[in-house]
């Protein structure tokens, strides 16, 4: 991917407060771009790893650690989500019991169909 330089200017004791803290000034606030830009939804994660030099999964971890999820979903959206799951579920496991009448319970603990005695 082609790379352009910028030069922004910061007030000194913001670069000294970088300086302090990290080795490259630089690389810090690429960082910091990259991150707010997928934040936002603007880059995917495979383009924000590629441009940090990354692997995917490496950034999304990375990007987890900063605060910054990799499945984003409103409260609204997540309960909707759940509600489709519990669905499914109950569609999925939904089993009809045998009527009493038609099993008993043998001393072993194990069910019997008392048709086969």
């Amino acid at each position: 991917m082609p790379m352009r330089n910028i030069q922004i200017s910061f007030p000194s004791e913001v670069l000294d407060a970088i300086s302090a803290t990290y080795r490259n000034n630089a690389d810090v606030i690429k960082e910091a771009a990259v991150l707010e830009l997928y934040r936002e939804g603007t880059i995917s994660s495979a383009k924000a790893a590629e441009i940090l030099d990354m692997e995917r999964f490496e950034f999304v971890r990375y990007a987890g650690m900063k605060g910054i999820p990799y499945i984003r979903m409103t409260p609204d959206e997540l309960e909707n989500e759940v509600k489709v799951v519990e669905k499914m579920q109950c569609r999925q496991y939904q089993i009809q019991a045998p009527s009493s009448s038609s099993i008993r319970q043998d001393t072993s603990g194990y069910l019997k169909n008392s048709s086969k005695k």
